[in-house]
């Protein structure tokens, strides 16, 4: 499998020190301190289940370092679009805290956080909606999109509130991991139904509120680069995009 077109932003392979970038908007200024403590609280339980899954592939020096705008006090975007077609938040927010663009602030990254193998930022919404990932392709304006970013909303849709699960699930998108449930973009009508066969607990095909049920199994660990064990069949689960 060719994995040039998801190992090419500033979230190439899972590993070493990753510097995550936080940043808390609302429309309103009343986010609250208890729901972004809750946030970040669910962001750590996402992390340690990430390392804990990576050691199970024998990688024991991933690790994360957390810094954040808005913790204090919530960088105002009004409307915040819950259009998940709406991929430009990472430049979007990153331009509304004062970086020309995202690769200022990926230069800045290289500067000061030489000891970190790679760079992430997470956009936390106090609003409801679907989270999504946007990891950078080479055919996409680089300016805008290689720093890859994902969009974290408070609650779920259907306003229960957003687990953990969802928080790792987005992170894995960034670094290459495919969704193993069915979706518009995949490549056969039964990829789900399969992907329950081989990977019922893998956590790109369900979250679930308790995320230590849930795993990183062999077609995800590959992708992230926990895993150099390539098997033939994992093209079956290719999205048509790639």
């Amino acid at each position: 499998m060719d994995l040039n077109n998801i190992r090419a932003g500033s979230a190439v392979t899972l590993f070493g020190k990753v510097y995550v970038l936080s940043i808390f908007i609302s429309e309103d200024g009343k986010w609250g301190a208890e729901a972004k403590n809750q946030a970040y609280q669910k962001l750590y339980q996402a992390q340690n289940w990430l390392t804990l899954q990576a050691k199970r592939y024998g990688i024991s020096n991933l690790s994360f370092e957390n810094g954040n705008f808005g913790l204090e006090k919530d960088i105002i975007v009004s409307p915040i679009s819950t259009d998940i077609k709406k991929v430009d938040w990472t430049y979007s927010v990153l331009t509304n805290v004062g970086y020309t663009s995202p690769l200022q602030f990926y230069d800045w990254f290289l500067k000061n956080k030489s000891h970190c193998s790679s760079c992430i930022c997470l956009i936390f919404a106090n609003k409801n909606g679907r989270s999504f990932a946007v990891p950078f392709k080479p055919d996409v304006d680089k300016k805008k999109y290689f720093v890859e970013g994902a969009m974290i909303f408070q609650n779920y849709d259907s306003g229960n509130e957003t687990a953990a699960a969802t928080i790792a699930h987005e992170i894995l998108h960034l670094y290459g991991a495919f969704d193993l449930y069915q979706h518009p973009s995949a490549r056969t009508n039964d990829v789900e139904a399969y992907a329950k066969k081989l990977f019922p607990n893998d956590i790109m095909l369900r979250v679930s509120y308790n995320i230590n049920e849930l795993v990183v199994d062999k077609l995800t660990a590959y992708l992230v680069g926990f895993s150099q064990e390539s098997e033939s069949w994992f093209d079956y689960f290719r999205p048509n995009y790639l």
